[in-house]
């Protein structure tokens, strides 16, 4: 009987207590001016490929860095991307065809300009139970 009792205790503290969340915050750099949003989307690699991530959030842009900071971000592997929405429509708006941005973009581990959405482990980035902090710059047309 005092084994069950203690067996049940244990079950429910491990039902109770929730795998540890870290705080991930996502400088964004370069932005050019203080149009629109700068918009920021966290994605497991089932996700990154989908114009929407279960983790996005935006901010107000102004000109050189904004900050962007996610709370209990669960452990794993992330892509982040982020992209300057100046005319504040929630898309990253493409030029001719289709293909080529118009509006500032970035990815987590990528500095340059890619011509289409990189591979997942190319911009994966670990999250642990500990805050993290990333920079992502935008690039511009």
């Amino acid at each position: 009987m005092r084994s069950l009792c203690l067996t049940s205790l244990l079950a429910a503290a491990v039902m109770t207590n929730p795998v540890w969340a870290g705080e991930l915050t996502v400088d964004v750099l370069n932005v050019k001016d203080e149009f629109g949003q700068v918009r920021v989307a966290v994605c497991r690699e089932a996700e990154f490929a989908n114009t929407t991530c279960e983790l996005a959030k935006s901010e107000q842009a102004f000109p050189a860095t904004v900050k962007i900071i996610f709370a209990d971000v669960a452990p794993g592997t992330y892509g982040i991307k982020a992209f300057h929405d100046r005319n504040n429509n929630g898309e990253l708006d493409r030029g001719f065809m289709g293909f080529v941005p118009i509006e500032g973009y970035g990815f987590s581990r990528i500095q340059d300009k890619v011509r289409k959405l990189p591979e997942f482990a190319a911009v994966a980035v670990p999250v642990g139970s500990t805050d993290a902090v990333y920079e992502i710059t935008l690039n511009y047309p």
